[in-house]
């Protein structure tokens, strides 16, 4: 018994040791050891609700300040796209800060589909990804000295009518 409370102190010791000195990439997250996966930046899906009424899919994502880029973004609209290939209709919704994501509750309470995307209560970066027949855009909103900044990418303009 005693030499099994001994291994599994040794172990636990070894494996505390070896992330201490995992090498960092950076912006202080940790590498993947031995050449293992291990993603640009970190994010997670806090929302997957598909609307059958209108046969449309809302994606929530939750990621760090620091990762919100255009070059994330678009990866993010990538990743999101391939797991869920159907609908095609969908909308992502970027969020940097918890305070600024919706709780179930808020998101059954409804709200008006006439309102155009505000800036963030927390004044932190987000962003509404959507992609639909009429074409598939990032909005997003940072923050600058100034006040909240909008900026756009186009990732499939509209086509023009005939």
């Amino acid at each position: 018994m005693k030499r099994k409370i001994i291994a599994a102190l040794t172990l636990g010791s070894i494996l505390s040791l070896g992330v201490l000195l995992m090498p960092k990439n950076g912006k202080g997250s940790v590498s993947a050891p031995y050449g293992l996966y291990r993603s640009p930046f970190r994010y997670v899906i806090v929302r997957n609700d598909f609307v059958k009424a209108a046969s449309i899919r809302q994606v929530g994502i939750l990621m760090e300040d620091d990762d919100f880029t255009e070059e994330n973004l678009k990866s993010i609209y990538q990743l999101v796209v391939k797991r869920f290939p159907e609908p095609y209709d969908m909308n992502i919704e970027v969020y940097t800060s918890l305070v600024d994501a919706p709780t179930p509750e808020e998101i059954d309470g409804g709200g008006m589909s006439e309102m155009k995307n505000p800036p963030p209560a927390s004044g932190r970066p987000t962003a509404v990804v959507i992609r639909n027949p009429n074409g598939e855009f990032i909005n997003y909103y940072y923050p600058t000295p100034k006040g909240q900044e909008k900026g756009r990418i186009v990732i499939r303009a509209p086509e023009k009518q005939k």
